[in-house]
């Protein structure tokens, strides 16, 4: 990549175009450098899921042009710099006006208290990173004597990888704040002696009566969604965690998300991921020497300018409080008989529907091997991936009582672009538009279904729980 960044500098000199590369900036200095230079910010993206680049920019009054892919197009209040993500000659002309007439500002479809104050909350180790628009989290001892004690870790697997759950139970045992107790839901039809996990006298002695195995009802193997919820509705202390088998906690990683839910009255909490090429030693990550690839980020849409299509960001591995957890479900039921991705996103949206409050810790609180051969998502068919979709965008359906054919248009409207003959791309509502008759109805009943959403106005709050209110707005 950095070799195709260096010709693409070089292309740009030819054309008497000068280049500043800035590398490794965090959001505040990185916006605080393009207002000082009085930069516009150009976010060409073709696809994209929760915009929070977008969301930055224009909170911090960044002159930003963007494209309408995902959910750019619900971020803008007006939308004044917006051009189609699958067009280049339609960002050639929104550059050449603002190069040529200047930029008309835009600004969030929120408040911006709302937005830095009330979507979502941040609950940072180090306060250097986000200072000063993060909350700080209070030392080890804000737990108190009792510890961990009132969280559960939950862990689904399978016969087969009874190898890495066993690696994982280990790691548990070096946790910084002791007393939780783990649950294990093994996901297989049980024959014999093949559902025995063999700990080691290490891992029995520690854990001790706080270690509960649970195996399918029936013997016959659930979808994950099924799995996390059996594991929920056991829970019996006012935390769980849902941790998947193949992932490596941070050595402080339950301690940090239960001080986060505290001082942050969360219902949920998540972070960021660290991902990596091979899983790192037991040895490196209790002594932080664990060297990052990159960072994927966490944290779910918080409902608010959300996009209808799938928009979050948000991770597997997070802390819930468990009676919330329990009332919202909270995951999707699967929609095949087979398992699909974006277990974790249906989990979101129930949270988000029912205005949960979120707290996000922005460190990386746990380590996954790219590409990894244990993933629902890297092993999914594209037909999955579309089913997976199709149950998040089913529970908005329901939750706004639209009808089949509202639903159903709806969802077609967010998607950004078609696949023609011949291969080319094209915006979808272009090729609607270019249908006639039949295209212009299709237009109207989208734009019908899109105001069924309208009168959902009111925004989520710090403060708000789950309890019969109504949902953040879309």
């Amino acid at each position: 990549a950095k070799k195709m960044i260096d010709a693409l500098f070089e292309d740009l000199k030819g054309y008497g175009i000068n280049t500043n590369q800035y590398n490794n900036m965090t959001t505040v200095p990185a916006v605080v450098k393009m207002l000082e230079k009085g930069y516009v910010a150009v976010l060409p993206s073709l696809y994209e899921n929760y915009p929070m680049a977008l969301l930055e920019m224009l909170t911090f009054g960044v002159p930003t042009i963007h494209a309408d892919a995902g959910g750019q197009s619900e971020v803008g209040a007006k939308n004044y710099n917006m051009f189609s993500s699958s067009d280049a000659s339609d960002l050639a002309r929104v550059m050449y006006r603002v190069m040529k007439k200047g930029i008309i500002q835009d600004f969030p479809a929120l408040p911006r208290d709302e937005v830095l104050d009330g979507y979502v909350k941040a609950m940072s180790l180090d306060p250097r990173q986000l200072a000063p628009y993060t909350n700080v989290l209070p030392s080890a001892g804000f737990l108190g004597n009792e510890g961990c004690s009132e969280v559960t870790v939950s862990i689904v697997t399978f016969v087969g990888r009874f190898d890495i759950v066993t690696d994982l139970l280990g790691r548990l045992i070096s946790q910084t704040c002791p007393g939780f107790s783990v649950t294990v839901f093994i996901n297989s039809p049980c024959e014999q002696n093949n559902c025995s996990l063999h700990l080691g006298d290490t891992t029995l002695s520690h854990f001790g009566s706080k270690l509960k195995m649970l195996n399918t009802p029936g013997g016959d193997k659930v979808s994950v969604a099924e799995a996390r919820n059996t594991l929920l509705k056991e829970s019996v202390t006012k935390f769980t965690i849902l941790f998947d088998d193949d992932d490596v906690p941070r050595h402080d990683f339950v301690e940090v998300m239960l001080r986060a839910a505290i001082h942050g009255k969360a219902d949920l909490v998540t972070s960021h991921a660290g991902f990596l090429h091979e899983r790192p030693s037991r040895d490196d990550v209790e002594k932080s020497r664990v060297k990052v690839h990159h960072v994927s980020l966490a944290g779910g849409n918080a409902g608010p300018v959300a996009n209808f299509f799938v928009h979050h960001t948000g991770k597997a591995n997070v802390l819930m409080r468990t009676s919330v957890a329990q009332h919202l479900g909270p995951c999707l039921s699967e929609l095949s008989i087979s398992m699909s991705p974006f277990v974790d996103w249906g989990m979101y949206t129930n949270f988000i529907l029912n205005k949960a409050t979120i707290s996000v810790v922005p460190e990386s609180m746990y380590y996954y091997k790219i590409n990894s051969k244990n993933s629902i998502f890297y092993g999914a068919s594209d037909f999955m991936k579309f089913v997976g979709a199709k149950k998040i965008v089913n529970r908005y359906c329901e939750f706004y009582k639209l009808d089949v054919m509202g639903c159903e248009l709806l969802w077609v409207s967010r998607q950004q672009t078609m696949m023609l003959d011949g291969g080319a791309q094209v915006p979808l509502t272009r090729v609607i538009r270019r249908s006639g008759a039949v295209g212009t109805a299709v237009l109207r009943k989208t734009v019908e279904a899109r105001a069924a959403l309208k009168p959902m106005t009111s925004s989520m709050s710090s403060a708000t729980r789950t309890g019969g209110k109504q949902p953040g707005r879309l």
